[in-house]
């Protein structure tokens, strides 16, 4: 719209109006009122810009706006570490010993689309110097010249060396310590018959005579993993399932060696490797120095059941053997050096001439230990005649399951479900225990086409339930 005023003829001057200018004003009045409408204003409150930012860390964000806020998301060295979808906009981030420079970062979103922004940078710590100090718990024996333990050794009568050079003691403790151990029975074709019977007797016998606190794991192998438990203080799940182990394959006994103090790494306490195998390692991929490395690192005591490779072979002599990976003297050094890294750990090596050794050397192990053992020690089978002296009652089922559970031992849910096989069916096979599961699911209401059960751990491509 627009006016214009008339004026007469002769006048200088023409004066004209126009209303678009007002018209202008306005909407650019209105388009600045829209946008103030639709701005995320953002600022970061803590953590303080002008402090060294490091462990725990309270990061928070104060949104102004006129229009609801969906959510906001809070970064950190611009990985996502938070979100919020309403005040207070806070969150907690642990930085670790990480003392550098941080950039932290928030964005604020809209109901509308837009967005809003924030960014933090926390300075760096300055350090003019770093001394890094580990600790190293060190779990011993010791035994007089007698060869009986040593129960009232005094502080100034123990002392550290490491390379010869003495290592500062910071603070020493007697008593009995719980242990884990790791049994590992070499099943190969070489331990066909006696040697394996009286490998596993002798196993059993170990982790029946362990402490309530001890804890224990079973490796049985060959060239390969053929039976193995998770670790776990209770005996019968340690022994379950030993009458099906047969022998066969090659001896991969490095590697399986190394896997095994590779998972002691992470127990508390003392920690023990049991080896026990008649032969020299034929089809390792590791080596003996690997071994050694890692058995340095563990802390772990090893102790080598060394049974002959043939009858009437001299105790502790390595088998002859040639292959393409491998000439004898390479063998022969890889023996030596195995030896070698057992002796190193604390441990010992255990020639045993014969199978009848096996059960004293188990014991003898667990005298070591700490564990007191009475009686002797027999390699047989029980006549049907034999009346039990004693017996070991089996925890709870709620126990076991609490236990399974918490380890997501797919093992002790196999064994579960074959012992309720035997109980209802008097059958301890994974088949029995699959009957009554469908029975019990069928008790349910639930339609037998909805589901397919083929095992008790779950690990089958076509089970489901739904």
């Amino acid at each position: 719209m627009s006016s214009c005023r008339r004026v007469r003829r002769g006048q200088r001057t023409r004066r004209c109006r126009s209303g678009f200018v007002a018209l202008g004003a306005w909407l650019l009045l209105a388009a600045g009122a829209a946008r103030a409408q639709n701005e995320i204003s953002v600022t970061l409150d803590r953590p303080n810009a002008f402090e060294p930012a490091f462990g725990k860390v309270q990061v928070e964000a104060v949104v102004v706006a006129q229009q609801p806020i969906e959510r906001v998301v809070f970064y950190v060295d611009g990985l996502v570490v938070g979100e919020t979808q309403g005040p207070p906009h806070e969150v907690s981030v642990d930085l670790g010993e990480d003392v550098d420079s941080h950039d932290f970062f928030v964005v604020a979103y809209g109901a509308d689309g837009s967005t809003g922004s924030s960014t933090l940078t926390t300075p760096g710590m300055r350090i003019d110097e770093k001394i890094s100090i580990r600790l190293q718990q060190l779990y011993v024996t010791v035994t007089g010249q007698d060869g009986e333990r040593v129960l009232d050794l005094q502080p100034d009568r123990f002392r550290i060396l490491e390379a010869g050079e003495p290592q500062e003691r910071v603070t020493f403790a007697r008593g009995d310590i719980p242990f884990t151990a790791v049994v590992m029975l070499d099943s190969s074709a070489s331990m066909a018959g006696e040697k394996l019977r009286a490998a596993l007797s002798g196993a059993r016998a170990f982790f029946e005579g362990m402490k309530t606190l001890d804890e224990g794991k079973l490796v049985v192998f060959s060239d390969r993993v053929l039976h193995r438990t998770p670790f776990t203080t209770f005996p019968e799940v340690l022994t379950a399932g030993l009458d099906r182990v047969r022998a066969s394959g090659g001896t991969a006994l490095n590697d399986h060696l190394y896997l095994s103090l590779k998972q002691l790494e992470q127990r508390q306490g003392r920690r023990v490797v049991i080896l026990l195998s008649d032969g020299i390692d034929s089809h390792s991929v590791l080596s003996a120095s690997a071994v050694a490395a890692v058995a340095r690192r563990s802390q772990a005591l090893v102790y080598w059941l060394r049974l002959p490779y043939r009858p009437g072979a001299p105790a502790g002599s390595p088998p002859s053997l040639t292959t393409s990976w491998r000439s004898s003297a390479e063998y022969a050094r890889e023996y030596e050096s195995l030896g070698r890294t057992v002796e190193e750990s604390g441990g010992r090596i255990l020639d045993l001439d014969s199978v009848d050794g096996v059960g004293a050397a188990f014991r003898e192990i667990l005298e070591e230990r700490g564990i007191e053992v009475t009686g002797k020690t027999k390699t047989g089978v029980a006549p049907e005649s034999a009346e039990p002296l004693a017996w070991l009652d089996s925890p709870p089922l709620t126990t076991i399951l609490m236990d399974m559970n918490k380890y997501s031992s797919n093992f002790m849910a196999e064994q579960v479900l074959r012992a309720v096989g035997a109980k209802a069916k008097g059958a301890g096979t994974t088949a029995a225990g699959v009957v009554v599961m469908r029975e019990y699911l069928d008790s349910l209401g639930l339609d037998p086409k909805s589901y397919s059960v083929f095992n008790g751990s779950g690990l089958s491509r076509d089970g489901s339930i739904p």
